[in-house]
């Protein structure tokens, strides 16, 4: 949106006409509202009742307040579109599946990208699990698997690595739909973990030949001296010229960070 702050600036906006002009305005319809949410200039509300001047009346307030032009169904229609999903009313329970505006330009990490070797596969993954979530029926959510499938392939690349990848993700998913994790115990003991953090770079040492290094050199002193259990290796992305041309940090005077 712009800025690193600009979410919070459209709630504020939008959020005191809410409060000064909506609700108090309609007091004695909210109870023909019996669901209200909102996030950012997404609104999603249940009306209990007919059509009539209330409703109009809500029409109008949500349609006369600066720029913001908003885009109510018809009451006919059983579909609706909020943030990232279609909700549909079929027979006696409602259906969602995944949503995506038609301008969406589907902008994925492309193979030449100096990314981590790991980040792509989290990519399909997360979003595999997405699909999965948002989807209540299984054909649904193949549908929009193949899509994703397909768009990647014309981002460049190609299809045998994407296949294991998609393989892997499945698979994975599969897995945890089956075993599901416990919730954390905010009682178990922490884990001392040593972090080796640097700056991503496809030409540098690749990650198992550092692993190797510290498994064959450090890993025994630093278990049995520092009780070091586990060695992670993280990655950050490199500065990139989107990141000095658009940052997303907001401007604070020297002194002031």
């Amino acid at each position: 949106m712009g800025t690193s702050c600009a979410v919070q600036f459209a709630n504020l906006y939008f959020g005191w006409h809410e409060k000064q002009v909506i609700f108090p305005a309609f007091r004695d319809a909210l109870q023909r509202i019996p669901f209200y949410k909102r996030f950012i200039d997404d609104v999603y509300l249940i009306w209990d009742g007919p059509c009539d001047d209330d409703w109009q009346s809500l029409d109008h307030a949500f349609n006369n307040f600066g720029i913001l032009k908003w885009d109510i169904p018809e009451k006919s229609s059983k579909s609706v579109d909020f943030l990232d999903l279609t909700l549909t009313i079929e027979g006696n329970r409602i259906v969602s599946r995944t949503y995506q505006k038609p301008a969406n330009p589907y902008l994925y990490l492309p193979p030449h990208s100096a990314h981590a070797p790991g980040t792509m596969k989290g990519v399909i993954f997360g979003l595999l699990r997405t699909y999965y979530r948002q989807n209540s029926k299984y054909s649904d959510f193949v549908k929009i698997s193949r899509l994703f499938f397909k768009r990647l392939v014309s981002q460049g690349w190609d299809q045998a690595v994407l296949k294991n990848l998609f393989k892997t993700a499945f698979n994975k998913l599969n897995h945890q739909l089956e075993n599901p994790s416990p919730p954390p115990d905010p009682n178990a003991p922490r884990i001392n973990q040593l972090f080796f953090h640097q700056t991503f770079h496809p030409n540098d040492m690749p990650r198992k030949e550092i692993r190797r290094i510290f498994s064959e050199t450090l890993e025994e002193p630093m278990r049995n001296r520092a009780n070091i259990e586990k060695f992670t290796i993280a990655y950050s992305k490199p500065t990139t010229i989107g990141s000095k041309i658009a940052k997303a940090e907001i401007f604070q005077p020297d002194g002031k960070e």
